[in-house]
């Protein structure tokens, strides 16, 4: 549990000052059993490093896992699978839901990405892995987001979107990934 004092200065001194209790928990506790639901390819079926009790889906078509996003779940990509989508409908909700990596992660770059993050290459002009209208809390993580053919973009949306975090994600080929 931690203490944060957010300050507001404007050019004549403080404005104001509030006091926040941020309680951080251990996510394997919190999203403990079959709130974590581990997905790896076909060509893998590697459930090495997956979080104890945890669902394990083996699939190819992501569209089959993406009923899971629901409030206080979290689903976790095979580090060294890799997908395609033309893109993904998820349920609209108000979160915490998770996206990230499990297993081994091989040579982290600069910014902390590790080489084997988990690809989901994204096709079709109107493609997007995440549309995040209606969704708040969701958090994004330690993935390879790849557009090809002008796909639309990674993650996009216009309305009701809100308390987003996104950790450790290369976004590359598309027209506008976020």
């Amino acid at each position: 549990t931690y203490e944060v004092v957010l300050t507001i200065r404007d050019g004549g001194g403080v404005v104001g000052a509030e006091s926040y209790e941020i309680t951080v928990q251990d996510p394997d506790v919190f999203y403990a059993g079959e709130k974590t639901i581990c997905v790896s390819d076909t060509a893998h079926g590697d459930f090495t490093g997956a979080p104890l009790g945890a669902l394990q889906i083996t699939t190819d078509d992501l569209s089959t896992i993406t009923e899971h996003a629901q409030a206080g779940n979290r689903i976790l990509f095979h580090r060294g699978s890799s997908w395609t989508t033309e893109g993904l409908t998820w349920p609209e909700n108000g979160g915490p839901v998770t996206l990230g990596a499990y297993g081994e992660g091989q040579s982290p770059d600069a910014l902390g990405l590790f080489s084997n993050a988990p690809e989901i290459s994204v096709t079709g002009a109107a493609g997007v892995f995440l549309p995040l209208d209606g969704k708040q809390d969701w958090r994004v993580m330690d993935l390879r987001i790849v557009g090809a053919q002008d796909a639309q973009g990674a993650v996009g949306g216009a309305m009701e979107m809100q308390r987003h975090l996104f950790l450790r994600l290369s976004l590359s080929g598309f027209d506008c990934a976020m």
